[in-house]
């Protein structure tokens, strides 16, 4: 994550007043910095992950399990949004590389979507970061597109 940090997380959610306010501050840069940057690869991201950025919201949603299918070189995440009237999706990657993730600290079984962040890292290559509650960093590089399918009845 290069804007919404863990570290930057910590210090809003600090009990020290200053902290705090100063923090609140830099978030607020934070918000404006991620924009202007996904503003200035907009035209270079696949209609996929532009839809992703204006149609899904997974703040707080609960990550119910992560898969990496090596035969295929895709990543599934299967989470279930914090919103009850919204259906559990599974969101599938297709992975540029054969290590999808680094990963900070090894995450528990249901820890909770907080932040993310897309960076075109070159022409068609892509990384999805994504901050956790139990401060993990998910990186997932990948090239193509980003689907996300509602699963029906569960």
């Amino acid at each position: 994550m290069k804007y919404f940090t863990r570290d930057l997380l910590d210090r809003f959610n600090s009990d020290n007043y200053d902290i705090v306010e100063k923090a609140q501050y830099e978030w607020e840069q934070a918000i404006i910095d991620y924009q202007k940057y996904l503003d200035s690869i907009w035209n270079d991201l696949p209609p996929s992950i532009r839809m992703f950025c204006k149609n899904y919201c997974f703040h707080d949603a609960k990550i119910l399990n992560r898969t990496y299918l090596e035969n295929t070189g895709l990543y599934q995440l299967k989470i279930e949004p914090e919103h009850v009237s919204e259906k559990e999706k599974i969101l599938e990657f297709e992975i540029k590389t054969q290590n999808p993730l680094v990963i900070e600290n090894p995450s528990k079984p249901n820890s909770y979507w907080l932040y993310e962040e897309f960076e075109m890292i070159e022409k068609d290559k892509f990384k999805l970061s994504i901050l956790l509650d139990d401060e993990t960093e998910l990186e997932i590089p990948f090239v193509g597109d980003i689907k996300a399918y509602e699963l029906l009845g569960e």
